[in-house]
């Protein structure tokens, strides 16, 4: 990964963090309970996010004015939707403690606001117009962990000795554009190349990885479209985790943002609960497959799905990331 792919890796993930401490200490000063809500985090906690602010301030200036004004306005939102009249706490569960956000019980929470009933948010933070990330899961387990179907073992299995084939001929292609003898795990071409992630190829060599792409979103999609037309219902049901929503009691609370040369301006907050989404669904679905993603397409939103290797193209772990754009 090049130095600036690394410094914009690490903007995303301190910003997401801070984020997410401010809306809930903006959410604590609204009702009073500061104090309260600080106590929770220890030392360590503090010197990290004081750390992550210093490397904002070093490289991401911006960013520093934004994040706060945005959080004030997040927060607000937030209780006028869902007509918060009392809140006795906000417990931080996301990225920032990551100890409870890897527990079942706490799957994509971020904050849980303590009411009459507990609350679950989870904070997105996007560029305007731009899809919403909200899962990632194996190539190798993704229908098998997502569908419900009665024989998804065999499909998973079918898609997996699939994937496993083109894989193979897309590594086979890749050192015949370049002369270069094939060897399994690219031992030839880890020394002798070195390119490793999608965005370091040549225009020639980023097509057959695109081809590549393409040939298993198209087999993807067809899988997909079976399921659908098999059962419909079953089918939207288990979109809502690939949506951000694998429990019913979430709330999803994305808020985005423009830049433009230096300059940060938050655009638009929406806010979707389970009821909201299973709306956005009653549709008839419309399946795209587009040369690096796919897309399944409602009146109401688009789910986008995109194949990506975990960390380079050299390896066989890939992943599936979705993401979301509400309508």
């Amino acid at each position: 990964m090049s130095y600036g792919s690394r410094k914009e890796a690490l903007l995303n993930e301190y910003k997401g963090n801070l984020f997410e401490f401010l809306v809930s200490k903006e959410i604590s000063h609204l009702f009073s309970f500061e104090v309260q809500f600080l106590s929770q985090f220890d030392q360590k906690a503090f010197e990290t996010l004081t750390q992550q602010e210093d490397f904002i301030r070093n490289f991401f200036p911006e960013y520093l004015e934004f994040l706060p004004m945005s959080a004030k306005y997040c927060a607000q939102k937030l209780i006028n939707v869902l007509d918060v009249n009392s809140c006795q706490g906000v417990e931080v569960v996301g990225k920032m403690q990551a100890s409870k956000s890897n527990q079942e019980t706490y799957s994509e929470v971020d904050l849980i606001l303590k009411c009459k009933s507990d609350i679950n948010c989870s904070l997105k933070l996007s560029r305007q117009s731009s899809f919403v990330n909200t899962k990632s899961a194996g190539i190798k387990s993704f229908f098998e962990k997502y569908f419900q179907y009665k024989d998804i073992s065999n499909i998973q299995a079918g898609f997996t000795f699939d994937w496993n084939l083109e894989y193979e001929i897309f590594a086979r292609n890749l050192h015949k554009a370049i002369d270069l003898e094939y060897t399994q795990l690219f031992e030839n071409w880890q020394q002798n190349r070195s390119e490793v992630l999608p965005g370091e190829l040549n225009q020639d060599l980023k097509l057959i990885l695109y081809d590549f792409y393409e040939k298993m979103n198209e087999k993807l999609s067809k899988i997909l479209q079976e399921l659908y037309h098999r059962d419909k219902d079953q089918f939207k049901k288990s979109l809502m985790p690939l949506i951000g929503f694998s429990k019913s009691n979430i709330v999803q609370v994305c808020l985005f943002y423009t830049k433009k040369q230096q300059s940060l301006t938050c655009k638009e907050i929406q806010v979707h609960a389970w009821d909201d989404v299973l709306k956005a669904l009653d549709s008839e679905l419309i399946f795209k497959v587009n040369k690096t993603n796919i897309e399944i397409c409602s009146m109401g939103l688009t789910i986008q799905i995109r194949m990506k290797p975990m960390n380079t193209f050299i390896q066989k772990g890939y992943k599936v990331n979705c993401s979301v754009k509400f309508n």
